[in-house]
Parts: C-alpha cells; sequence; structure tokens
C-alpha cells in the first residue's frame, strides 16, 4: 500500500519520468505494435476537441490499393455521425497531412476544408442541430508517411521465409488517421463498418466482417466487399493486401449447434499452408475453449480468421487477426483479445491491462487445457521475466509512452500473472470463470477499466479486491517473503515477512499464500493464509513435527521465496490470526469521489478510523453487519482506513480520492 501523498505523487513522476526498461524478452504481439507506434500522433492529434461534438456510429472505406506500396490510388471515406451538441458547424476528423484530400461533402453538399497538421475540418455552412444526422464523404488519395520508423498504421514489406509481399494495417494505438480519416477516441465504438478493397485481380484483400461480395472490374481489378455489423474501436479496423489463398474451417461451440466460419488468408506458397496447418487447425479448439471459459465467441454470427503479413507478432484485428506466423501462443493471444480488447476495450490506454493482461492469460488457459505441467513452467518463466527488473506498474501513468502501453515485461506478464493472482484469490474456478463472463456481458460492445473489472468480479465471487488493485495494479514491484515456524501447544505458529523490490513505492503487498507442509511421517498438508500486513502470524490447526515448509508450491503469487527458518523463540500473540479468520470486507467505490460504502460482510461489527496522509485521525465510526454508507466529502487525497474487531485483530486499506 501506499505510505502517504507524498510517495503517491513520486510514484507518478517517476513512472512518467523515467523510460522504461531494456526488455531482453519482446512479446510477438507487442514488438510490432512498438515500431508502428508514431510520435507524431501523440504530439500533434491529440487535442481534436471539436470531434467529441458527435458520435460515430458507422464508416465505410473505398479503398484502390496493391501489394508493391502503401499509396492509396483512390480513397473514398464515409463516417456517419449522431450530433451530440446543441449545434455543429465543423465536422472535425484526424487524416494525416501527407494524404490529398480532393474534395468533401456534408450530407451531399460540397464543402470548404480546412487542414491543420493532421486535423481535417470540414465546415457546415446551415449548423445541424442535436441529435440530427451528419455524413461526412471525403474523397483522398496519396502515399502515408513511411513506415517502420516512427510512423505507422500501414505497411509493406516482403515476408523474408516466404517470399509474399503485403500492404497491411496496424493502427494501435494512435495510427489511424495514417490511412483513413478517423477519430481516434476509445469511448466512442463505431457501430458498424464496412471496407471495399479494389485491388488487381491476382490478389485478395482482407478485412473485418463477412466478405459481401468479390465484384470483377474492369483494368483487371477485383473489388473485395467486407461488411462488419458489430461496435468496434477505431484502431481495429483492418485491411491486408497480398497473394493469398484460402485456407477455411468451421469451429464447434460449447453448448449449442452453432458453429464459427474460420477464414484464413494464407501465402500464396505451397510450402506456407502445410507448414502452418496444424497451429491453424488448433484455432478451433481455442475457440471451443475460450467460450466455455468467457462466454461465447462474440462475433460468431460472422467469422474468426487471419490474414498473414510480415510482421514479426500479431494484432487482434476484430474478427481477422494478422498474423506474420502460426504459433500456438501467439494464435491463443491474438484470439483471446476477441474478448478482451475488441468485444470489451480499454477505457483508456492507461488501463491497457484489460486487453492484453488478458489475451496473455488466454495463453496460459490454452496451454493448461493441454498440458497443466507445461502451463506451470510457462507461468513460472513470466514471473522470472517480471522480476527481471524491481520496479513498473501494470497501470500505464504516462499514456504518450509506447514502451509502457506495449512493455512485455508489463502490460504483458505482469499482466497475465494479475489474472492468475485474481483467480486464485477467487478461489473457485467456477465463479473466476464466471466472473469473466459477467464482465463480458456486462461491458459487451464497450470499453472498461480495471476497476470495471474488479469489481464485477467482486459482485460475482464475495471476494474485496481493493487492497489488490492498491498493491499489484496501481503499485509497482513485488514481495520476496520469509517464514519463521514453531510448533507449540497451541499448534504451529507461522509468522510471514515481505522485502519489497520498492520499498518507496509499495511497501507491503496483500495476497493469499498457499503453504505446503511436509511432516516427519511422511504426510504433507497445505494451508491457505491471507497475508494482510507484515510480520503477521498464522496458528495452523496441526500438531505434528515439522520437517520443512514450502511456500506458494503452486506458483500462484508473483514473489521471490527468502529465508524459511524455524524459530524456537516464536509463539503465538494475540495478534496472530487463525487460519480463515480474516476480516471480511470490501470497499467502494475506490477511487471514490469523498464519499464511500463499506459492505461489513462479517457477522460482527468493526470499528473504523480514518486517517489522512499525514497519520493524523479525521473520522472514526461503529461499523454494523451489512452495507455502511459513509458520507464523508473527503478531499482529494489518500486516505488509510483502519478497521478493526473486538479482538483487537486490525486490517489496513487505502482509499484514493479524486
Amino acid at each position: 500500500m501506499f505510505k502517504n501523498l507524498a510517495v503517491l505523487v513520486l510514484f507518478l513522476l517517476l513512472i512518467v519520468l523515467t523510460h522504461a526498461q531494456e526488455e531482453s524478452y519482446i512479446h510477438p504481439c507487442a514488438s510490432h505494435k512498438l515500431s508502428s507506434f508514431q510520435n507524431l500522433a501523440k504530439a500533434a492529434n491529440k487535442d481534436l476537441s471539436e470531434s467529441v461534438k458527435y458520435d460515430l456510429h458507422y464508416v465505410k472505406l473505398d479503398l484502390t490499393l496493391d501489394n508493391m506500396s502503401t499509396q492509396i490510388d483512390f480513397g473514398h471515406a464515409i463516417l456517419r455521425a449522431r450530433v451530440v451538441v446543441q449545434s455543429l458547424d465543423a465536422f472535425v476528423c484526424e487524416l494525416h497531412e501527407d494524404l490529398i484530400v480532393d474534395s468533401a461533402k456534408i450530407n451531399g453538399q460540397n464543402v470548404g476544408v480546412l487542414r491543420n497538421a493532421s486535423e481535417l475540418k470540414l465546415l457546415i455552412a446551415n449548423p445541424i442541430l442535436n441529435a440530427n444526422e451528419v455524413q461526412a464523404d471525403i474523397y483522398y488519395h496519396g502515399t502515408p508517411p513511411a513506415a517502420n520508423q516512427f510512423f505507422g498504421g500501414i505497411f509493406n514489406a516482403v515476408s523474408p521465409s516466404w517470399g509474399a509481399r503485403v500492404t497491411w494495417t496496424l493502427s494501435q494505438p494512435f495510427s489511424a488517421h495514417t490511412w483513413w480519416p478517423t477519430k481516434q477516441d476509445l469511448i466512442d465504438k463505431i457501430d458498424s463498418s464496412e471496407v471495399w478493397l479494389t485491388v488487381p485481380n491476382n490478389l485478395k484483400g482482407g478485412s473485418n466482417g463477412l466478405l459481401q461480395n468479390e465484384t470483377s472490374l474492369p483494368n483487371a481489378k477485383t473489388r473485395f466487399e467486407w461488411k462488419h455489423q458489430h461496435p468496434i474501436d477505431y484502431y481495429l479496423i483492418s485491411l491486408a493486401v497480398g497473394p493469398y489463398i484460402e485456407y477455411n474451417f468451421t469451429a464447434d461451440l460449447p453448448n449449442t449447434t452453432e458453429q464459427v466460419f474460420v477464414q484464413n488468408f494464407i501465402y500464396d506458397n505451397p510450402n506456407t499452408l502445410t507448414n502452418f496447418q496444424n497451429d491453424i487447425d488448433e484455432t478451433a479448439d481455442m475457440l471451443y475453449l475460450f467460450s466455455e471459459q468467457f462466454g461465447q465467441y462474440p462475433f460468431r454470427d460472422e467469422k474468426y480468421g487471419h490474414c498473414m503479413a510480415p510482421l514479426s507478432g500479431g494484432m487482434e484485428h476484430q474478427t481477422m487477426t494478422t498474423q506474420g506466423f502460426f504459433e500456438r501462443s501467439l494464435t491463443a493471444h491474438e484470439l483471446g483479445h476477441q474478448w478482451f480488447g475488441d468485444n470489451v476495450t480499454c477505457s483508456t490506454w492507461g488501463h491497457i491491462w484489460v486487453n492484453e493482461g488478458f489475451a496473455s492469460y488466454s495463453e496460459y488457459l490454452f496451454e493448461e487445457s493441454i498440458s497443466p505441467n507445461s502451463a506451470q513452467n510457462d507461468m513460472l518463466a513470466v514471473h522470472n521475466n517480471v522480476m527481471s527488473a524491481p520496479g513498473g506498474s501494470v497501470y500505464v501513468v504516462d499514456q504518450s509512452d509506447e514502451n509502457l502501453i506495449f512493455s512485455s515485461r508489463l502490460s504483458y506478464n505482469k499482466g497475465s500473472a494479475l489474472v492468475h493472482m485474481i483467480r486464485h484469490w477467487v478461489n473457485n474456478d467456477a465463479l473466476f470463470f464466471d466472473g469473466m463472463q459477467a464482465y463480458q456481458n456486462t461491458f459487451a460492445n464497450g470499453t472498461a477499466s480495471a476497476e470495471d473489472f474488479m469489481n464485477t468480479m467482486a459482485l460475482v465471487s464475495g471476494v474485496d479486491f481493493g487492497e489488490f488493485l492498491n498493491d499489484w495494479y496501481y503499485g509497482e514491484g513485488y514481495p520476496t517473503i520469509s517464514l519463521e515456524y514453531n510448533e507449540t501447544s497451541a499448534g504451529l505458529v507461522v509468522q510471514l515477512s515481505q522485502e519489497s523490490s520498492v520499498p518507496n513505492i509499495t511497501d507491503f503487498y496483500e495476497s493469499y499464500l498457499e503453504l505446503n507442509v511436509s511432516f516427519t511421517d511422511n504426510t504433507v498438508e497445505t494451508f491457505r493464509v491471507r497475508n494482510s500486513f507484515n510480520n503477521q502470524q498464522f496458528l495452523l490447526n496441526t500438531w505434528k513435527e515439522v520437517s520443512s515448509i514450502t511456500l506458494d508450491p503452486n506458483n500462484w503469487v508473483l514473489n521471490k521465496t527468502g529465508s524459511i527458518t524455524k524459530n524456537l523463540n516464536l509463539e503465538f500473540t494475540q495478534t496472530a490470526i487463525k487460519e480463515g479468520d480474516h476480516f471480511n470486507l470490501q470497499v467502494y467505490p475506490n477511487p471514490s469521489l469523498g464519499s464511500f460504502i463499506v459492505s461489513n460482510h462479517s457477522s460482527e461489527k468493526l470499528s473504523l478510523e480514518v486517517f489522512n496522509s499525514l497519520g493524523q485521525l479525521i473520522a472514526k465510526e461503529d461499523l454494523t453487519p451489512g452495507i455502511n454508507q459513509l458520507k464523508k466529502n473527503l478531499a482529494s487525497g489518500v486516505y488509510f482506513l483502519k478497521f478493526m474487531n473486538a479482538s483487537k485483530i486490525s486490517y489496513t486499506e487505502v482509499l484514493k480520492v479524486y
């Protein structure tokens, strides 16, 4: 937990000012996203305040291009929106200045165009009133900025392994405007979209949704007409143009007769499909498993598929992932994104965890379904990678830093480790996956934050995740946990202590820990404890002679093991907590606006003391079992809520107030 407000401020400043550390391992899903991130976008294109004046609900892109360059020979973008202010006198969107606008219309009438860097403003002579529809038609052409440098969005390259030349897009997080006029706002999802690709006859063009038509055109051209009828975020609209063959099949789904059409655009090379077919076929098993665990595949009425492109990993374009190769963990990761990232998208890039952490955990879940031992080894490798450096938060404070957003060590690996720990906190797989499905159902077709996920999981499981957010998500680092024990007449006394890798930022990490106790009679017992504060004691109900104790034997918790020693002077004290005897309460909302609720799930009364960041007592309350509404009107800052029961056992939780 954070020690005080000054430390919290220091923590935020350190993240903003410190560049992400060098990583020896780059997740395949992250590598190309990092190369596509563009500094110009984050510097020049984030102040388009006038774009909030409309709700964008339909996009159609009609593009003529080929696989020899990124040049767009002809572009026609249709953007339909609803006015959400009193009146709209200009339609503002983003289009990179390297692209030439030929003309534009608003509701069928030609309009003037103003350009300022990547800001595109279409002037409206007669303002459009609130709740009315507006359609912008933008005709454009040109060569987007060079990719693979600071600029991304649209790429062209030759596969070094298979010789295929491809033009493809990767717009995450701020690069969609390099190839189409867009509103780069995560919250404003587009209700439906179409992408029409006119390409030479020897090529295919892939995109989101279902292929409605392949229309033959003059001059040896074919138009691939794609339509997607689900809400989609701007960065998930995609195209890929190359020399493809199709490899298609259907996949069964659990508890239904429905099947998913799986459409794969594979390089037209006789060896490519042969090399990858077994890996591609595993997509069907993944669709079945993830539909069981997360809820039915959200786009099952259309398709799932892949377009190959010479990128070093994958990108989770909605219904049609772009992948450079096929390998179990990469394919599982990108498919997991269809739920976590596509159906439910992070509400800000700071909460990229709800995209990448869960997609990374999808890799673990599929491996677990095939080989639990292999999955355990994979999680151990994840933990080792996370602990290769001392600090770093899963929450991204500086959302202009691509190395933080797409940090393999933090957003991907630590993110996956956190989901694994949440599963352990719930301690019931049925409830855990019920919580995953409830989150998908609640926020389907929309956006969500870490708090949204935690609150959903808390409602389903009854487990309080307030301290988890403080310590593991917003906090930094990891603990090294040491253990002392002694056999006494009262039972086995165990005392746990922690050392933080970043004690000036996060001094303690609350967690549930398993203790494997081996006895001299060759028996083994496993005890589960909630470690809520440093030097906490537990009295375990056993009186046999101990030969050894193992901390976290199943690798649930991100931690290093310190010393494990027998201490003959260790005695049970009144501050010790007996096995399973811990507080069962929930504080929400946290962060709050000043007032908050304490849900006391225990059957006993508790006392509450509220301290400010200077350690001053500012309020005191008696809490009854059930719901306690506390209208405190606290000023913004960090507060410490100290709960105590009749046995004088205390528990402290951090409350953040905006």
